[in-house]
């Protein structure tokens, strides 16, 4: 309680701090005074705070950062990632793919259609060098990572949409989400077609129901008429 009887107000205030945000609680004694009397730091981006922990990890108990060493790390932050999308997706690692390829992961909806590929490569190697052999073997170019657990370069519609530093955790987040948000061609024109499904079934009914309707009509005359005879 404060001296005039009033509860004290906690109020936390957020500032970006190299990935983590700095958090700041202050009160408020009826504004007679107030200062800082908690503070601490949380992780902005906590997949991406677990996944440099486990690399690190990985790299100090593996002793080597090659490319099979290190892979499950970035593929538990992106499994994470699908995990907590507004639509329900799944990261399955080494699915066979067109053109018979086999990217190291491979992001599905609820309907199992792909929605983009990942792929891991050795920091020792030259990225770009590697995203164009990775082409001209037949890898999809319509919505890719490609992750040296240095630097990730998302292609999407046979462009570069984006590079990030991977030691930047902010950059990291805004790649992976886009990523995550890009709807691939067929699946707005799927999603296009539930829409017009949706709007045409009222009246497709009510044909259907007509239809119906006079069938039994039909058949009932006809019965009459059997019976008649």
């Amino acid at each position: 309680m404060t001296r005039d009887g009033s509860e004290p107000l906690d109020a936390r205030f957020r500032g970006h701090d190299g990935g983590c945000i700095r958090v700041l609680t202050l009160r408020n004694d009826g504004g007679k005074r107030g200062g800082v009397y908690n503070g601490g730091t949380m992780p902005a981006y906590p997949h991406i705070e677990s996944y440099r922990a486990r690399l690190e990890e990985l790299i100090e108990f593996g002793g080597s950062d090659s490319e099979l060493n290190i892979r499950d790390a970035f593929q538990g932050c992106l499994s994470a990632y699908c995990r907590d999308h507004r639509e329900r997706l799944a990261l399955v690692p080494e699915l066979r793919a067109a053109n018979n390829i086999i990217p190291d992961g491979t992001v599905k909806d609820s309907l199992r259609m792909a929605r983009g590929y990942w792929e891991a490569k050795d920091s020792h190697d030259d990225l770009d060098a590697e995203i164009q052999s990775k082409f001209n073997s037949g890898y999809p170019r319509d919505n890719i990572i490609f992750e040296d657990s240095q630097t990730a370069v998302l292609i999407q519609n046979r462009e570069e949409a984006m590079r990030a530093d991977m030691s930047r955790p902010g950059e990291l987040h805004r790649l992976i989400r886009r990523f995550l948000d890009y709807e691939l061609p067929e699946i707005e024109e799927f999603r296009q077609a539930q829409e017009q499904f949706k709007s045409d079934l009222p009246s497709v009914i009510g044909s259907l129901r007509e239809a119906v309707e006079q069938a039994e009509s039909e058949n009932r005359d006809d019965t009459i008429l059997i019976r008649r005879l």
